[in-house]
């Protein structure tokens, strides 16, 4: 190269400006690259924002037709109706599944102008008229039904809040939502996320924020915030979220509803989006292709030693302002009625390497009764025949309709994040209802839960050393609480683990993610994290059967934070735990915070009583009077009585 060979000939000073212009066409090149990148990401939000403007005009424009055709719907008695009252009403014809439709979907529009928690309406006259035209009607028909934005719908994106996923639309519906069609059920929304469902934070830069259905000045909670409020606020009578470290349970509590965490493989999760894929779990290899499995064919279970119908099942239950977890067996009435007859996956595990940790979906709405009935009619032979690696047990309506008088486990704390005082308080006021209800209560201490959270949780969730969550938030606008977790994806391992020794004095809990934001080393130690996840899940079911429980009461994470907090807080664990172990887990609200829970607040400081323990009372401050995760209670004041595997147990 011989022009470089004479421009380093040259005398320093003659150097000066050469170098000078190279580098200020290499930064303007920067910046125009970066200028040109933000504004093709503004133009695909500004199109996305207004296609789902398109589609809600049009909604509107298709309810004031219908209104001024059939001025004699009663609107506000078909949303005051059960679900399980108006599922009878149509099957019986007193209801119009039209009457039904359009009735919620005025509502959800209603809520959302006032909340902002649709990304899109679904195609919904075609499916109703053909709806209209059968013979035979399915188990769900005419049951208007929400879904989070990551199940995937024939013809329409699920961003996830992530704008490179925009304008990607879905090849087919997902087999959830080929299910509930095949049983009568309208999909008709879509509803927002956090984004790249990884925040508790009910915001995306796409569609904006998401407020909450009882107080505008608190956090819906994530990632299934549009899905909770939505509900919450009456707009759909109930829908579908999923769950990695209790984005099922965590907006449910917070709006005062109720939702459920299956086990990761009861419900297929086959065309539901997953932005971290090496956390997909569940999900059918390709020569189990849904439109290849032959009409009739029912899969056969995957029996091993310990393993089948008979093994002992666990689920776990929770309340809202405690959570209420129930182990149960899935023929054993005395052993699985707690909640929603949830069999877990245990056949499944015969077959698929253990993850990390587990995903899974599962049904959100304003009461127990509801979320059975919609499992009920998820667990069918359609579902089975579509997703084979489902393990084919039906809903069992024997355990959940059993009351017999079940042995209840219980702790206030699990010794790694303090309660607050409502969260502690709630427990004991679900303590004290169980045992008046003739339920025999004991005390549980949570094994280890310090490894749960940084070596199973945080060290799964980072073993690949964050490129998977690097290459999901690359290139995108990251939102606030976010930014943290992006910046130290950018970071190469010595740098990290240079932030860790920084941080140890400081906050412990802080430094140890930093160490563990540096993945494994090795393949083999992976196999080694894997094998010491299956010898914690079998210590605590130990420890369970020790014991000879049924179910489990404990809290749930905290009062919904204020919406103008920006920070992080330490009380995850009571929700992750059971992402970690892969137990079903559900929560539904038991009372509202006192004023003596926020003045006995003041004095918190956490068990570290480090930075992540004193944020707690900040996030929390002006609770008062809001449900257990800071939404209003809507279980009409009642606890179930504990039993089958996760639904039963919250009919008391």
């Amino acid at each position: 190269m011989p022009g470089l060979r004479m421009l380093l000939q040259l005398p320093p000073a003659h150097l000066a400006a050469p170098l000078g212009a190279l580098l200020l066409g290499w930064g303007a090149g920067f910046l125009l690259r970066r200028w040109i990148s933000r504004r093709r990401l503004a133009q695909r939000v500004a199109l996305a924002q207004e296609e789902r403007a398109r589609l809600v005009a049009q909604a509107e424009a298709a309810l004031v037709h219908f209104r001024a055709q059939h001025p004699e719907v009663q609107a506000e008695s078909i949303r005051t109706l059960p679900l399980s009252e108006l599922r009878e009403q149509l099957q019986k014809d007193t209801l119009s599944s039209e009457h039904v439709l359009y009735t919620y979907l005025g509502k959800a529009l209603e809520v959302h102008r006032a909340l902002n928690c649709l990304t899109s309406t679904l195609p919904w006259e075609e499916p109703l008229w053909e709806l209209q035209q059968q013979e035979r009607k399915g188990f769900l028909h005419g049951v208007p039904i929400s879904l989070k934005d990551n199940y995937g719908c024939k013809g329409l994106s699920a961003s996830c809040g992530l704008v490179k996923w925009l304008g990607v639309p879905t090849q087919e519906d997902c087999v959830l939502v080929r299910v509930l069609r095949s049983q009568g059920a309208l999909p008709f929304v879509k509803t927002s996320v956090s984004q790249a469902m990884l925040s508790y934070y009910s915001y995306n830069p796409i569609y904006g924020k998401t407020l909450h259905p009882h107080n505008p000045d608190r956090l819906v909670g994530g990632s299934s915030s549009g899905e909770a409020a939505l509900i919450a606020a009456g707009g759909s009578p109930v829908g579908l979220g999923s769950d990695l470290g209790g984005s099922i349970r965590i907006p449910a509590a917070f709006c005062g509803i109720c939702g459920l965490k299956p086990t990761a493989s009861r419900l297929s999760s086959w065309g539901v989006v997953k932005t971290l894929n090496s956390l997909t779990t569940g999900r059918p290899p390709r020569t189990f292709c849904p439109h290849t499995a032959p009409a009739g064919c029912a899969p056969v279970p995957l029996l091993g030693p310990g393993l089948g119908p008979t093994a002992s099942m666990w689920a776990v239950l929770s309340t809202s302002l405690g959570r209420l977890y129930v182990p149960g067996s899935g023929t054993d009435p005395g052993i699985a009625r707690a909640a929603l007859d949830l069999a877990p996956t245990w056949v499944a595990l015969a077959l698929l390497p253990c993850p990390p940790v587990s995903s899974a979906v599962g049904p959100m709405a304003r009461d127990v009764d509801s979320l059975a009935l919609l499992l009920h009619a998820l667990l069918c032979d359609e579902m089975f025949r579509l997703d084979p690696l489902v393990p084919p047990l039906p809903f069992n309506q024997e355990v959940y309709s059993s009351r017999r008088p079940l042995r209840v486990g219980y702790y206030e704390s699990d010794g790694y994040s303090q309660p607050t005082p409502s969260m502690r308080r709630a427990v004991q006021h679900a303590y004290h209802l169980l045992q008046g209800a003739g339920h025999q209560l004991v005390p549980f201490s949570v094994p280890r839960i310090d490894l749960v959270v940084s070596q199973f949780f945080w060290g799964g969730l980072m073993a690949d050393g964050q490129e998977n969550i690097y290459s999901c938030l690359k290139d995108e606008p990251v939102e606030r609480t976010l930014q943290s977790l992006f910046r130290l994806s950018c970071y190469p391992r010595f740098f990290k683990r240079i932030l860790s020794l920084i941080w140890r004095p400081l906050c412990p809990q802080v430094a140890q993610n930093f160490r563990l934001a540096c993945g494994v080393r090795s393949v083999k130690e992976l196999w080694r994290q894997q094998e010491a996840l299956k010898e914690y899940q079998h210590e605590f079911m130990e420890q369970w059967q020790a014991l000879q429980l049924d179910v489990l009461i404990c809290p749930c994470p905290c009062p919904a934070p204020s919406s103008v907090f920006v920070g992080h807080v330490s009380l995850w664990s009571y929700t992750i735990l059971y992402n970690v172990i892969n137990f079903p887990a559900g929560t539904v609200p038991v009372g509202r915070v006192t004023e003596q829970d926020e003045e006995e607040l003041k004095d918190y400081k956490g068990y570290h009583q480090d930075l992540l323990g004193k944020n707690v009372p900040e996030a929390s401050e002006a609770g008062q009077g809001h449900g257990p995760g800071g939404g209003q209670a809507r279980q009409k004041g009642r606890l179930p009585p504990v039993g089958a595997g996760c639904s039963r147990a919250t009919q008391c």
